[in-house]
């Protein structure tokens, strides 16, 4: 298992705690930039586009262009999150990463795990259905 394969696991699992760690514990201070990033490639995802020069070869990847479209068509309708609320912070080997909390106009709730690398790009961007 790679460094950052291993890192997406932890980083996963963590949100399987998320419900725990929203209800227990204070969220920590939130990351502005980090915060302003995630929103601005969710934004992009839902319009189907993604900077790729603003990506990591593993999360481009991960974002081919048939999933940028699956993913216009999941969450385009929703519109944009009325709510974003920090869950978890971290920092590794010079990279950030965040567990956001999306909740949209209808009441949909998503997790979104989003980290940037030492270099600025992005490393992490998954989402979780929350409920």
């Amino acid at each position: 298992m790679t460094p950052l394969t291993f890192r997406r696991y932890v980083l996963a699992a963590s949100l399987v705690l998320l419900a725990t760690t929203l209800a227990v514990s204070p969220a920590p201070s939130p990351d502005p930039a980090l915060l302003a990033r995630a929103k601005s490639a969710f934004t992009e995802l839902e319009h189907g586009r993604v900077d790729r020069a603003a990506l990591t070869a593993s999360v481009n990847a991960e974002y081919p262009d048939a999933m940028l479209e699956k993913t216009k068509t999941f969450f385009g309708p929703l519109g944009a999150p009325v709510a974003w609320k920090q869950a978890k912070y971290g920092t590794e080997d010079g990279g950030r990463f965040a567990s956001y909390l999306m909740t949209f106009a209808d009441g949909r709730r998503f997790a979104l795990l989003f980290g940037v690398d030492a270099q600025g790009k992005i490393d992490v961007m998954t989402f979780f259905p929350f409920s």
